[in-house]
């Protein structure tokens, strides 16, 4: 099937957020709690990076037997896992970390993603089999919401002090925590199968005003002082609901733009090539800017704790991640030059000889 060209501008747009956010917390070490536009991106990011991974997973047939499944697994397991323990050694030998340490910590020292989305399409991969075997069609797809909607109470749940399980070996290996994102994984491998009709909803007019509306309204419910405390006040648990159904509404907007706009976003445009090449080298940047995020320049951060000015921070934040990005993409480039450690640092796939 032919590359959607706006599908990966936006997984580089995506990667953009993800290297920016990170610029503030490690390289700038900002502080304080007042508000910048990273709060409004945190409400979408990495549901978006979830729901791009679930949407370009997508392929009809893919897990209709087990060797199609075994086989979808083992490839992923070499192209998410195998570099990330590479590249976490690294992290743990540069850093003076330890690796198991690094282990038994839910966030990897920032490495989580790459082990979460290999479980991601364990769960899914393995579910679309299963439920396949028994059902079709409608009921197929309300089973596996079904099976999103579970592994997103469980992996909430896990978070409870109360739970068994908490701080087991097991729930820091895996991860329990980060399970939450599975419900946007599923919802891109949804639209990934619905596209067509999801497509009559994103050049709706109508549809796309109700998309923003309603995305505004929760964000003001998530970050407008008045709202955020009445949220709180009666649990967290319904102010995480309410951050969840925020990220829905975040996906289907930024989907919306990209298609709107998706000539600007075409290799014919010199934005839409750039987006592109950093959305096909996601795990290359993911993987390196881990390293090039250590530099310490607190003092930004803390002229914007002291001094806030959400505009300013946003640019300076979004200048450290496009030199962060293209650092990564010039050593990138250099390690691929081995065809040896490109297959195995960064997943590429290599064309067999005839």
């Amino acid at each position: 099937m032919k590359r959607i060209e706006y599908i990966d501008a936006m997984r580089g747009f995506t990667m953009i957020l993800v290297v920016f956010s990170h610029v503030l917390l490690f390289t700038f070490q900002r502080g304080g709690d007042s508000f910048g536009f990273n709060d409004i991106f945190v409400t979408f990011r990495m549901p978006l990076f979830f729901f791009l991974s679930g949407f370009l997973m997508y392929k009809p047939g893919r897990f209709d037997s087990f060797r199609k499944t075994g086989e979808f697994i083992r490839k992923k397991f070499v192209v998410q896992i195998i570099p990330t323990l590479v590249f976490s050694a690294a992290f743990c030998f540069l850093y003076s970390r330890s690796y198991g340490g690094l282990l038994h910590d839910t966030s990897k020292n920032g490495f989580w993603f790459t082990y979460t989305l290999f479980f991601y399409f364990l769960i899914y991969s393995i579910g679309d089999l299963v439920i396949g075997k028994f059902l079709h069609s409608r009921a197929k797809l309300i089973a596996g919401a079904a099976m999103a909607v579970l592994v997103y109470a469980f992996s909430k749940y896990s978070l409870l002090p109360t739970c068994p399980w908490y701080g087991s070996t097991l729930y820091w290996l895996i991860g329990f925590n980060n399970l939450q994102f599975f419900l946007f994984f599923f919802f891109g491998a949804t639209v990934k199968r619905w596209f067509g009709r999801v497509e009559t909803l994103l050049d709706s007019k109508a549809g796309i005003a109700v998309l923003v509306s309603l995305f505004l309204l929760f964000e003001i419910a998530l970050y407008a002082p008045a709202s955020r405390a009445a949220l709180t006040s009666v649990s967290y648990s319904l102010w995480s609901v309410v951050k969840t159904m925020a990220g829905f509404w975040g996906i289907l907007v930024v989907l919306a733009f990209f298609r709107k706009y998706q000539h600007a976003f075409s290799s014919e445009k010199a934005i839409g090539r750039s987006l592109q090449y950093i959305g096909t080298r996601t795990l290359d940047i993911y993987l390196l800017h881990l390293f090039l995020i250590r530099c310490d320049l607190s003092k930004v951060g803390a002229f914007f704790t002291a001094h806030h000015n959400p505009v300013l921070e946003l640019f300076a934040g979004l200048a450290g991640a496009l030199l962060v990005i293209g650092l990564c993409l010039v050593i990138s480039n250099i390690i691929r030059c081995s065809d040896f450690l490109a297959k195995y640092l960064f997943g590429k796939v290599i064309p067999l000889e005839k």
